[in-house]
């Protein structure tokens, strides 16, 4: 492809926005640590921060001389409890809809996440084996996490959020359309919002809220504080313009500002790769890509990108894969806000493919018979020419 033409394919590349995220509106459910649908069931000493209610069914088992409110009130079907499920469904809805979406592999353990929004091609979210899931707000108090599921989520015994670079709870939403389990002893961060039940096993604990629209909350010896955000913060970037740049052309009312990648970011190129264990592949890409994030995108089958990961350095591992698949990969490096043009995709991690992405030579048949028969060729000239020699001595 002539020079001219690949400068100007790279001028016109679109790039993408990611806008940074609102709040999700709770409206009067935000008063509520707990709020249900079906009713509350309560087993050991909870201790609450935060109104409490259900609606339409009102029962309440187990709070007698059980459940102790460090603050708040027990709503019981009145009509404050009403108003919180109405705007609850609101929440709810508003959280399902909300867009550009990453897609994550379903396992959260491990996982390093900054501000965004998040579902799995599964359709459901868990952190297993006890493991970390790290919100990273980049400094900004403002940082929104949303994650979406078409239905469960669940997380093992001993599993735990961590917030870390400014990022706060009350900015973390979990949108869960059935029903959300948290094991004995996690420590949970985050508002969920579940279309159906919730139920919190012995010792778990909750920095955030409890909301089920239309089913049951099950509680055990929990703490469950609602989270609020510190004073001066807003759930958006307080960044402010009049307009922003989509696909590089068109202007639009502006949402919080995302300015557009720097000029010195280019997309960069898988430069090797290596199986590591059946279900892992390594693989790297070149420095000279005027920035260390990126945003990896790999699926199975060439264009068609099931995940979605966001990376800080120039290497990373995909694990949990089918044994021995190979998959496809394309990089474009990012900002907080923006990711770039994609690179060239790329099959990696094949059992003919382990440094690469390219066949070796010695696995292509086209180039084993030509070889052959040229090295046979090659033999007996020198017999000949031996026998040759041989007689005239």
């Amino acid at each position: 492809m002539p020079l001219a033409v690949l400068i100007i394919s790279y001028i016109i590349t679109p790039t993408i926005v990611y806008a940074a995220q609102s709040r999700v509106g709770l409206g009067t459910a935000d008063a509520f640590a707990v709020l249900a649908g079906s009713g509350i069931t309560n087993t050991g000493a909870t201790t609450i921060s935060g109104d409490v209610g259900t609606f339409p069914t009102t029962t309440e088992t187990g709070f007698a001389g059980l459940v102790t409110f460090s603050s708040g009130a027990n709503h019981v079907g009145d009509a404050v409890t009403q108003g919180a499920k109405n705007d609850l469904v609101t929440a709810y809805n508003d959280a399902a809809g909300r867009t550009p979406v990453t897609t994550r592999a379903t396992d959260l353990a491990g996982a390093t996440l900054t501000a965004g929004v998040y579902d799995s091609a599964d359709t459901t979210f868990e952190i297993t084996g006890g493991g970390t899931l790290t919100l990273d707000g980049g400094g900004d108090a403002n940082a929104v996490f949303i994650f979406k599921m078409g239905t469960t989520l669940i997380t093992s015994s001993s599993s735990k959020v961590v917030l870390t670079n400014s990022a706060q709870a009350c900015n973390v939403y979990w949108q869960v359309g059935s029903s959300a389990t948290l094991g004995t002893s996690t420590n949970f961060i985050g508002n969920i919002l579940a279309l159906t039940s919730i139920t919190l096993n012995t010792s778990a604990t909750v920095n955030g809220r409890v909301l089920a629209r239309n089913g049951a909350v099950t509680m055990d010896t929990n703490t469950i504080t609602r989270a609020d955000c510190a004073a001066g913060t807003t759930g958006a970037s307080a960044a402010a313009a009049t307009s922003v740049l989509v696909n590089n052309t068109t202007s639009v009312p502006a949402a919080p500002y995302c300015p557009p990648l720097a000029s010195t970011i280019v997309s960069p190129f898988v430069i090797e790769s290596r199986r590591v264990s059946p279900n892992s592949i390594f693989f790297s890409w070149g420095p000279q890509s005027g920035t260390d994030l990126f945003n990896i995108q790999y699926g199975f089958e060439h264009g068609k990108w099931l995940y979605n990961v966001d990376v800080t350095g120039f290497s990373t591992t995909i694990n949990d894969l089918p044994p021995n698949q190979p998959i496809w990969v394309q990089i474009a490096g990012r900002s907080t806000c923006r990711i770039g043009s994609y690179g060239v995709s790329k099959l990696i991690g094949g059992p003919k493919l382990p440094n690469t992405g390219l066949a070796p030579r010695e696995d292509n048949i086209s180039w084993y018979i030509p070889t052959g028969i040229f090295g046979i060729s090659f033999l007996l000239i020198l017999i000949q020419r031996n026998t040759r020699f041989s007689s005239l001595h």
